[in-house]
């Protein structure tokens, strides 16, 4: 069973208390997403975080996000490659609009650019 009330007080202290780290394409942040519905990808611990693959910025406030897992899967969903010597794998069926305020500012590093373009080609496949 999932706990939404524990949830909201930490997203309603995220909304209120906004700040705001500075990203680029192909960085990838600790961030707070929550508790969400059925099989959407969940966060974990006190802050209900995960790492995120920021894809596309929108704003200074606003960008695509990929949640990323270190379980291993394939498939054309999934995109498998090392961060900072951890297999890491993005789960591109989960691409969302996220709000930087999410970043708890612990920026985990970033993708080389060959990777981001990879994602951003498989992406585009399935559309």
């Amino acid at each position: 069973m999932k706990d939404y009330e524990k949830w909201t007080p930490v997203k309603s202290e995220i909304h209120n208390n906004a700040s705001r780290p500075k990203y680029n394409e192909g960085d990838v942040f600790w961030m707070s997403v929550g508790e969400n519905v059925g099989f959407e990808q969940d966060g974990k611990g006190s802050l209900y975080a995960r790492p995120v693959l920021v894809v596309k910025g929108f704003s200074k406030e606003l960008f695509w996000g990929i949640p990323l897992t270190s379980a291993a899967k394939s498939g054309r969903y999934y995109f498998s490659f090392t961060l900072n010597d951890r297999k890491s794998t993005a789960v591109l069926s989960q691409i969302r609009a996220l709000d930087a305020a999410r970043m708890s500012g612990k920026r985990m590093g970033q993708v080389d650019n060959s990777v981001l373009i990879k994602i951003k080609e498989l992406l585009k496949g399935l559309l």
